[in-house]
């Protein structure tokens, strides 16, 4: 069952599972695609449904936010001034204890809308504060058989913020000559990997409750 909170950004799931955890993880998606086509958003989906706790997802595609302006507002106290939509997932990433951040490669980089969300993330690692470091994170890129992969950027951002990457899946469907016309055509293999780097997650976010109830 679903459960729409907040606004149409993001929206939460609610896992029926018994094993339950007051851990937070947050999805992020960047693609700019619909969700029933979307391949990173099956992935994402793949990735956090393996984990089995509840989760959000912010849709990148739904509300895009602008730039960086590097007006060093925010050095003093991580708080940017400008006031668009990262104002509202600023407590969730703040609040979450793991991530799950995906991107697509358009034209041989990192979309735009991903790297726009990345850039504001500037607010958290002040001159000498890092707000996200301790979290950890599974990195998810699908690139084309040239240009960068999307999970490298991410983890790179991931180890400035002092977030651990516990898992990265990168798929490259041309170099599989695998046509993208919806997410259900995703190889299986892929998905398994997914589902592997959501376990992955899982048990790194279980030792490291275990490390804090001792």
């Amino acid at each position: 069952m679903h459960r729409f909170r907040c606004c149409r950004v993001c929206y939460r799931f609610n896992n029926p599972s018994e094993d339950r955890s007051d851990m937070k993880i947050l999805g992020i998606c960047g693609s700019s695609r619909s969700r029933n086509v979307s391949w990173l958003h099956r992935l994402l989906v793949t990735v956090l449904d393996a984990v089995g706790y509840d989760h959000e997802i912010v849709e990148l595609r739904e509300t895009p936010i602008s730039v960086c302006n590097l007006c060093l507002e925010c050095a003093d106290d991580q708080i940017c001034k400008k006031g668009d939509a990262m104002a509202l997932w600023r407590h969730q990433i703040v609040s979450a204890d793991a991530f799950v951040m995906g991107a697509p490669t358009y034209f041989s980089t990192m979309n735009a809308a991903t790297y726009a969300f990345l850039e504001r993330w500037g607010q958290f690692r002040g001159r000498n504060t890092k707000m996200l470091a301790g979290k950890i994170g599974i990195a998810l890129g699908i690139r084309w058989s040239f240009g960068q992969d999307p999970g490298d950027e991410i983890e790179k951002i991931f180890q400035f913020q002092g977030i651990k990457t516990v898992g990265k899946v990168s798929i490259t469907p041309v170099a599989d000559r695998m046509p993208l016309p919806s997410s259900e055509h995703i190889p299986d293999k892929w998905l398994r990997m997914a589902a592997d780097a959501g376990r992955m997650l899982k048990k790194n976010l279980s030792s490291n409750s275990k490390q804090l109830t001792i």
